[in-house]
């Protein structure tokens, strides 16, 4: 599922990375399929949403997390 539709303070595994404009900062940023990321928040108005992946927080549009392929980390 895309990670657009994830829910708050749950953990998810990355499991692919679609083609888009943001893909090489995505890579760059750690966004590399089998790595856990959790939704730390998500602002409906600005079409946005904070992502915790590798201790990190990172804040992206709704246009990339919809290229981000997550499921539920068992």
């Amino acid at each position: 599922m895309p990670l657009t539709y994830a829910k708050i303070n749950a953990d998810y595994v990355i499991t692919k990375v679609k083609e888009s404009s943001a893909i090489r900062r995505l890579l760059d940023l750690g966004f590399t399929p089998n790595s856990i990321i959790r939704v730390r928040s998500v602002e409906p108005k600005l079409e946005a949403m904070l992502v915790e992946i590798r201790g990190v927080l990172v804040a992206l549009r709704k246009s990339v997390t919809d290229s981000i392929l997550v499921e539920v980390k068992n």
